[in-house]
Order: C-alpha cells, then sequence, then structure tokens
C-alpha cells in the first residue's frame, strides 16, 4: 500500500431507500489519476439492485479512475463492502465502503375482507423511531394509519384495490426520508 494515494468516496457510501433510483462514484487519486492500467475489485456484495461499471467476469476494470454504482435497490439493509484499486507499479489502495438501503420490511400486505376487522403490522429497516404517514392515495375505507406505531387497523367497508404510497419520517427531522408504495386489496364477504 502506498500512503500517498487515496481512493475517495463521492457517493459511494452512506444512505439510499429501497426503491429510490441511486447513482454513485468512488475516485482514485494520486498515482492512479495517471495510471491507464489502474485496476478496480470489488470484495463482497453490493446490494440487492444495485450494480457498478465493473465487469465481475473480468474481475478487473481498468482505464478509469472512477468507479460508478448505479441501480435501485430492492431489499432494506447494511451492506459492507471493500473497493480495491490498483496500478501497475504495485500500489493498491482498499477502502471500506458501507451502503444503509433504509424502507419497510413488511413484504406484502395481506388482503382484507369487508365487515371483518383488519389489523397489520408496518416494520422499517434503518430508522431509530420512525413516523408513518400515508403521502400518495388513501388507505382502504375503514382503515387507518397508527403514525408512531405503524398499524394498520380498522374494519373495511368497500371492496376494492387500494394502492397507497407510506412515507417514513425519523422522528424529529420533520422530513419524509423514504416513499414505499403499498397495496391493500379488499374482497366482499362470501354469502357461504
Amino acid at each position: 500500500m502506498n500512503p500517498s494515494c487515496s481512493v475517495n468516496v463521492e457517493r459511494g457510501t452512506g444512505m439510499v431507500c429501497s426503491g429510490d433510483v441511486y447513482a454513485g462514484s468512488i475516485v482514485a487519486t494520486s498515482n492512479f489519476l495517471t495510471d491507464a492500467t489502474a485496476c478496480w475489485q470489488i470484495f463482497g456484495a453490493l446490494p440487492p439492485g444495485i450494480n457498478s461499471d465493473l465487469d465481475m467476469s473480468f474481475g478487473c476494470r481498468t482505464g478509469s479512475t472512477t468507479l460508478n454504482f448505479f441501480g435501485t435497490p430492492t431489499t432494506p439493509g447494511i451492506y459492507p463492502f471493500s473497493i480495491e484499486v490498483s496500478d501497475a507499479a504495485g500500489n493498491f489502495m482498499v477502502k471500506p465502503v458501507t451502503l444503509l438501503v433504509r424502507g419497510i420490511t413488511s413484504g406484502d400486505l395481506p388482503a382484507g375482507t369487508v365487515g371483518t376487522a383488519y389489523s397489520q403490522f408496518l416494520t422499517s429497516f434503518g430508522f431509530t423511531n420512525p413516523i408513518y404517514s400515508v403521502e400518495v392515495g388513501a388507505l382502504p375505507d375503514g382503515l387507518v394509519l397508527d403514525p408512531t406505531g405503524g398499524t394498520i387497523t380498522g374494519t373495511p367497508t368497500v371492496a376494492n384495490t387500494f394502492d397507497f404510497i407510506v412515507g417514513i419520517t425519523e422522528s424529529g427531522t420533520g422530513v419524509v426520508a423514504c416513499l414505499q408504495p403499498i397495496e391493500i386489496v379488499v374482497t366482499q364477504m362470501s354469502n357461504c
């Protein structure tokens, strides 16, 4: 390792919400700036839905001082990985990177039935004290969302498919950090 070399993270770490388009890059400086044979490698796994311009079949991307990341993460979680860049002179630098993907982890919500009590809990990842809100669309008639508990409860009154977007805010910030689409299907009660 050469201490005069460095790898700077432009936007390769930090937080992103599942379902949001992401673009970031890591830039190598010093010796690597003029070395067309700089070799990039990724050790570990990128979040599902995130790719890089590194062709993993060759294991090394050369000819650039920048490694780009792009895509739409699909699964909330903490994703640590490492980036190594080396040059023909034997200089190398390893940079640990962590990407936090935040969002709702509850998965698909079950269907409801008109006239039958409904209760489902939204769980999220990446928030200490999440506040939930309906930002677009509406819950099924007869249901309400508890903003601090994340519970959708009530008794549906109308059969239909209800698509809405839930916003998640970290308590005390006042800024909606993530938006997640959710669907609840409400069916008519069987006459049998």
